[in-house]
């Protein structure tokens, strides 16, 4: 049975396991950052080490209206003085050098190298007043940084990670790693999305959600047929209707023709039949 797609299951996910508070490390775009709130989250913390992007985040017409922080840290697997990298592709600057990420993109161009203090995932959210149950890792070294992270892992319940699917460069998250030490904490991957190279994509995990996910699927398709049959019913009330005020209509007519002086008895009927016939209309 194929998994259904990301956008299919963040809406469900949205009802069984709703964001209470969401942490991004990445290059989240604004409309990304909007569509997370949009599922109901209250509030999104966006993490990232250059300070220019996320001035062009905070900007943003799309973040206007979001209770969004954006934090200026490096996160690492380790909390050691790392190197950052300045890449060509802004989506894949970070902790990985250029030339490990060339066998997915063979162009790539290393800009500048800088030596930065970081923090692990544990040490940075002890400074957060709310602690997330969503955890989006949109950067490539993310499955490290989770496997030393272990310990908070009990109180999140979703958890986005990019992954390498393919054969590259070994510094990657691999999804077949992350699908095993996140089920190994207690985590499904319940959806997969792809990306612009074949072999990188993004999953989507959720806690021992996967049948409670596919009885809301059921009861969201009931419920669709139960419309579908609700609106068909009263499609066939409405004609049922309108073939009654016909009728109606017909006999006063001919009570008219009969008789002059019903006529002004016969004028306020057929106004209330219209206005039923507009009312009937309305509801099509």
């Amino acid at each position: 049975m194929n998994q259904p797609s990301i956008t299919d299951t963040e809406t469900l996910l949205g009802k069984i396991l709703p964001p209470k508070s969401v942490l991004a490390l990445g290059a989240l775009m604004p409309q990304r950052l909007k569509h997370i709130s949009n599922l109901g989250a209250p509030s999104i913390t966006l993490v990232h080490s250059d300070d220019v992007f996320l001035q062009q985040i905070s900007d943003s017409e799309q973040t206007d209206s979001l209770d969004l922080e954006v934090r200026s840290a490096v996160i690492s697997a380790t909390g050691d003085e790392v190197s950052v990298f300045k890449n060509s592709i802004d989506r894949e600057s970070g902790l990985i050098r250029a030339d490990d990420l060339r066998p997915l993109w063979k162009n790539l161009e290393q800009i500048s190298e800088t030596r930065v203090p970081s923090v692990t995932l544990p040490e940075f959210t002890k400074e957060l007043e709310t602690k997330p149950n969503w955890l989006i890792l949109d950067r490539l070294d993310g499955l490290p940084i989770i496997k030393n992270s272990t310990g908070l892992l009990g109180d999140v319940d979703v958890i986005y990670m990019r992954a390498n699917s393919g054969d590259a460069a070994s510094e990657l998250s691999s999804s077949e790693e992350a699908i095993s030490v996140l089920g190994s904490n207690g985590f499904e991957l319940i959806a997969r999305g792809s990306e612009r190279h074949p072999d990188l994509e993004t999953l989507l995990f959720a806690r021992n959600c996967g049948a409670a996910l596919a009885r809301l699927t059921d009861l969201e398709a009931e419920l669709e047929a139960y419309r579908e049959g609700k609106d068909s019913d009263a499609e066939k009330r409405r004609k049922i209707a309108q073939n009654n005020l016909s009728k109606l209509e017909e006999r006063y007519s001919a009570l008219l023709a009969k008789n002059k002086k019903t006529e002004k008895l016969v004028a306020d009927i057929l106004e209330r039949l219209s206005r039923a016939e507009t009312a009937l209309g309305s509801d099509e």
